[in-house]
């Protein structure tokens, strides 16, 4: 009789945990919605062979409206903040805007990548990325801090490619 009440505690218990997991993890996801409530896609479109423009899509009306026109090789979205990463004459940066286009921010200038993906963190304070900087033999993943002026933290060196890092929806490990 007493192990059969404790396994039921057990079940509950966990159920309870399990629940106010995915709870927490829900709460934590960044949203699509910008102030105006409405949701917008974000994606890049190559306009011609050498130049990706980016684009904002607002789903129901289907409004198309160009919010970056440099060459834009990868992007992330949270919450109405974008990662831009971008090529400004031969020169690779990160930078961040708002899904409008405007507020744009250099996170990273002049930071010698040959190839990336970025991710937002859950809190927006960090975007990660993997980045091949020259002279490495593969790539690397690295995070830099939006609200803080220095460089990035390089995260692996462990001479495999490493690529497209996220997050987790916590924020840790």
């Amino acid at each position: 009789m007493k192990k059969q009440m404790f396994i039921v505690i057990f079940i509950i218990s966990l159920s309870l945990f399990l629940l106010s997991c995915a709870k927490k993890n829900k709460a934590q996801e960044g949203n699509s919605k910008k102030e105006d409530g409405k949701n917008y896609i974000i994606f890049v479109n190559a306009d011609s062979p050498d130049e990706n423009k980016m684009y904002s899509i607002e789903v129901e009306s289907k409004d198309k409206k160009s919010i970056y026109q440099k060459n834009v090789l990868n992007a992330a979205g949270i919450d109405g903040k974008i990662a831009v990463l971008s090529e400004e004459k031969g020169k690779t940066g990160l930078y961040t805007i708002n899904a409008d286009g405007s507020g744009k921010v250099a996170v990273l200038k002049d930071f010698p990548i040959k190839n990336s993906y970025v991710s937002w963190s859950p809190d927006k304070k960090k975007i990660t990325f993997a980045a091949r900087k020259t002279g490495d033999k593969s790539d690397e993943i690295y995070y830099v801090e939006t609200d803080e002026n220095k460089g990035p933290v390089k995260v692996t060196d462990d001479g495999l490619t490493d690529a497209d890092p996220k997050f987790s929806n916590s924020g840790e490990t």
